[in-house]
């Protein structure tokens, strides 16, 4: 499988799974726990991505945001081509030194 087809299935996943999620990682059980003066695994969660995204940026938002997966399915059925890029990235100059390795890229 190829980068972008996990990414995509993760995303996907990510999303059939949002319930669940919400309900163990939702902000109201880490206020709860907080005013009970609990460190709840919510937080720790929370916590992790935060500290991730310092040094990855947008990882969380690339491979496991339910909002991710939703968009995915509406580009399968929306067939319009999109010929800009949606994080402004300037593709045509990075095809000229034939590789896309920006770290902004989300497709």
């Amino acid at each position: 499988m190829k980068r972008q087809q996990i990414r995509k299935l993760l995303l996907i996943i990510s999303l059939l799974l949002f319930p669940i999620t919400l309900y163990y990682f939702s902000p109201v059980l880490i206020i709860n726990a907080g005013l009970n003066g609990i460190i709840n695994g919510s937080f720790i969660v929370f916590a992790f991505l935060f500290l991730l995204s310092i040094p990855f940026g947008r990882l969380f938002c690339s491979y496991l945001c339910p909002a991710g997966g939703l968009q995915e399915c509406v580009f399968a059925v929306n067939e319009k081509s999109n010929n800009v890029c949606p994080m402004g990235i300037d593709v045509m100059d990075d095809m000229k030194h034939e590789k896309m390795n920006n770290p902004e890229c989300i497709q």
